[in-house]
């Protein structure tokens, strides 16, 4: 081997060195617990740190494939824009271009982050500060306690006492979706923290023998996501939710014809997107990542 060639493969092994303890670092997790928080349109919010500012709040979603920040806030804290590298954002509405943005820390009580990518959220009202999207909490397990209103990040485990668990099947963009029924029609019914309320597809309504003009679907605000279209919406009261073996009583549902639902691939199958007016009436869940589950708290240990 020459010296120049040596010398290459020094440098080269060097920088995989290099990056393969910038990946390790980068997904490492700190174990334990922090409050969440309410905000004025009923999603869960928690505390998080961008290159040593902060807290600010971050809303929780389980819905987002990754983590955002709002146009105010890239403004305030000055993240790296990363140029050439364009994203594009599926909303329940419609899809909308973005651009990324590079955090050199992000943290928070339950995790640390090294040169996190965000998305810059298109629709500047979505959140006020940004979202801790479900990137965050991959490869662990995620409890959130709606009794003690506390966010548990842990590895994965068998569901703890007093826990019930669900499979869980992915759908594209990180969501998680367990089988449930509504009034005894099987759904498809995604997990979605970051949504204030449940929506549910027309093909949903239509099982339920509800069709435009019922009488039981009452005109409601439209749906606004991360993209600033609004699409119709209508609510109905309706008579059971079951999910895991637990039963809640005349669960109200949001009905819309969202583009999101085809983009995802449901054509033609009854899907609701359960959101945390729903989740909330739990007395606390927990997604475990890797053992593609849902697991329920029903009784204290």
């Amino acid at each position: 081997m020459t010296r120049r060639s040596a010398r290459r493969a020094g440098i080269a092994a060097v920088g995989l060195g290099l990056a393969g303890a910038w990946l390790a670092f980068h997904r490492l997790g700190l174990a334990g617990s922090t409050p969440f928080g309410v905000d004025g349109a009923g999603r869960l919010t928690t505390a998080v740190w961008i290159d040593g500012q902060g807290p600010f709040d971050f809303l929780l979603d389980t819905g987002s494939e990754i983590s955002c920040l709002s146009p105010a806030m890239v403004a305030r804290v000055r993240p790296w824009h990363v140029p050439g590298l364009g994203a594009r954002v599926q909303g329940t509405g419609s899809n909308a271009h973005s651009t990324f943005v590079l955090a050199r820390t992000f943290t928070s009580p339950v995790f640390r982050r090294l040169f996190e990518l965000l998305v810059v959220i298109p629709n500047a009202d979505a959140a006020r500060d940004g979202v801790l999207g479900a990137n965050a909490f991959a490869g662990k397990r995620l409890e959130l306690d709606f009794e003690t209103h506390r966010l548990s990040l842990s590895e994965s485990e068998p569901p703890p006492a007093g826990f019930v668990a669900t499979p869980l099947e992915v759908v594209p963009t990180l969501k998680m979706m367990a089988r449930a029924q509504i009034d005894g029609v099987p759904v498809r019914a995604i997990l979605d923290t970051g949504t204030r309320r449940s929506l549910g597809n027309l093909e949903l309504a239509r099982a339920l023998s509800m069709d435009e003009g019922d009488p039981r679907l009452v005109p409601s605000n439209g749906v606004i996501g991360a993209t600033k279209a609004e699409t119709p919406a209508w609510d109905s009261e309706l008579g059971e939710l079951a999910i895991a073996g637990q039963r809640f009583a005349h669960p109200r549902v949001t009905f819309s014809d969202l583009p999101w639902f085809d983009a995802m691939g449901f054509h033609g199958i009854p899907v609701v997107i359960l959101g945390v007016d729903q989740l909330s009436r739990l007395r606390a869940l927990a997604i475990d990542y890797p053992r593609m589950e849902l697991q329920i708290k029903t009784a204290s240990p």
